[in-house]
């Protein structure tokens, strides 16, 4: 029996369709999401209610939904390489085992724009020890590249190093209660914006790839798997997140690595 956690930023959470104006496919209801995610997903203000003991079908597209029998899907749209929510499910729902973790690995480049930020993990912009977001106006490196401010590639190592860390944090969160479960590691990566691509380059093809073969983990990487080609396809819904032709596709490809 298969009980999966997906865990990443909103290409893992999903999208509402309803948000768009389309009907959201009766099929979609196979993983589980917190209740507190049933009526939209938490803003910042919300962050402190989420209990992720009490789950509800999931009624966001998502490739979660596309998975087998049993998937809980904790993914936050805006996240980065966050612990807090991976925390809270394996400490609060110790009678679940867990077989496989498969983590959308957010982008590095949602972190402080200062390395030495003693709050390391921002949430919309609010301080926050454990959480990475886009943030708000110039606060992390991605507001600064999206603005075309380059400053942060004068210590590009220094970020993605400090976000690897981190994702073998949540490695390990996992592992210590759940020795035997199998990991994946997934990329769909945000893609339309040149800086933002370049200063995660090295990250998803060199050190995430060199990671997973020191430490045993799967990692589907897809040169397809980010969010231009995919809009490019119409397997988007708003030219950024998969809709449910680009969801099932994303899920097939896991299929292969269960």
């Amino acid at each position: 029996m298969y009980n999966i956690l997906c865990a990443g930023c909103s290409f893992t959470a999903g999208w509402n369709h309803s948000k768009v104006g389309t009907d959201i496919p009766s099929d979609t209801v196979t993983s589980l999401i917190p209740a507190d995610y049933a009526n939209g997903h938490p803003r910042d203000r919300d962050e402190a209610s989420i209990k992720v003991t009490h789950f509800v079908q999931n009624p966001y597209v998502s490739y979660t939904n596309y998975l087998p029998e049993t998937t809980y899907n904790i993914g936050r749209p805006a996240s980065g390489i966050q612990s807090q929510d991976i925390s809270r499910f394996i400490k609060r729902n110790k009678d679940i085992h867990l077989t496989h973790f498969i983590y959308q690995v957010p982008s590095p480049a949602r972190q402080p724009k200062q390395l030495n930020d003693p709050y390391a993990w921002p949430f919309c912009g609010r301080k926050n020890d454990s959480l990475w977001s886009v943030g708000k106006k110039n606060r992390t490196v991605w507001r600064l590249l999206k603005g075309g401010n380059l400053d942060a590639f004068k210590d590009q190592h220094l970020f993605l190093n400090k976000a690897l860390r981190k994702v073998d944090s949540n490695v390990n969160i996992v592992q210590q209660q759940h020795p035997d479960v199998k990991i994946i590691f997934l990329r769909y990566e945000e893609s339309r914006n040149p800086l933002i691509t370049e200063f995660c380059k090295d990250f998803y093809t060199t050190m995430l790839p060199d990671y997973c073969k020191e430490n045993n983990i799967k990692y589907i990487y897809r040169k397809e798997f980010n969010t231009l080609v995919f809009c490019r396809r119409n397997l988007t819904v708003d030219k950024v997140h998969p809709n449910v032709a680009g969801a099932k596709i994303i899920a097939n490809r896991i299929k292969e690595y269960l």
